[in-house]
């Protein structure tokens, strides 16, 4: 059985999705991630920037995803991602690469390829998958889909929060502005724009904790 959790970010749909999966004793699939690791790749070894990352050669692309060296891992503590050997999850979650990643997003032969991939990695088991077109694009037939969104206060509260526990401090009105922009690339792109699934159920976590949250998904699995 395949679940799928979308929504903008910072809704939490990651912290779901990762927490749900493990209840269940389903896999966890982290689409963001591979997006932000193939930006990162790019900008490393073939000096891409936020600027060209729009359209890299379908070469660079797939060098990146080498498969004998791209490595997607997820257990109870969240999901991994290895190149060649070394695990470069920690340097994909900074707003550099959230910006990079959302500017690669938008590429359709990147989506194509990466499509192809998560649909292998979910083919024959039961999967909780969390991103931006999960439920539209990649698994429209899932059992379950869900949208999950909050208000941009909370949003803004929580993006700070993590942030601040990786040492980088931002203003409340910054953090807005930037989630703002980040929902305007995502909703106004061409290719697989954010939207709610045909067919969601739509979760708004506003003032949530998680275990509140991740009860409200349970309520709607049977």
């Amino acid at each position: 059985m395949i679940i799928t959790i979308d929504g903008p970010v910072a809704s939490g749909k990651s912290t779901v999705a990762k927490t749900l999966a493990q209840k269940l004793g389903y896999h966890f699939l982290n689409t963001g991630l591979m997006y932000r690791a193939v930006a990162f790749l790019l900008m490393k070894k073939f000096n891409y920037d936020e600027k060209n990352l729009l359209c890299p050669t379908r070469k660079a692309v797939e060098v990146c995803l080498d498969v004998d060296k791209f490595i997607y891992f997820a257990d109870g503590k969240g999901a991994s991602i290895f190149y060649d050997g070394v695990d470069i999850t920690s340097f994909l979650k900074t707003p550099e690469m959230d910006r990079a990643s959302s500017v690669l997003s938008a590429c359709i032969s990147v989506r194509k390829i990466l499509l192809t991939l998560q649909k292998k990695l979910a083919k024959d088991i039961n999967i909780v998958a969390d991103g931006r077109d999960t439920g539209s694009v990649v698994f429209p037939d899932a059992k379950y889909k869900f949208y999950l969104t909050a208000s941009l206060e909370e949003r803004a509260r929580r993006w700070r929060l993590a942030e601040a526990l990786k040492g980088v401090l931002i203003a409340e009105d910054e953090a807005k502005k930037l989630i703002k922009e980040r929902d305007q690339r995502d909703m106004k792109r061409d290719i697989a724009p954010l939207i709610v699934p045909e067919g969601a159920i739509t979760i708004d976590n506003t003032g949530l904790t998680e275990e509140e949250t991740l009860q409200k998904f349970l309520s709607f699995i049977k």
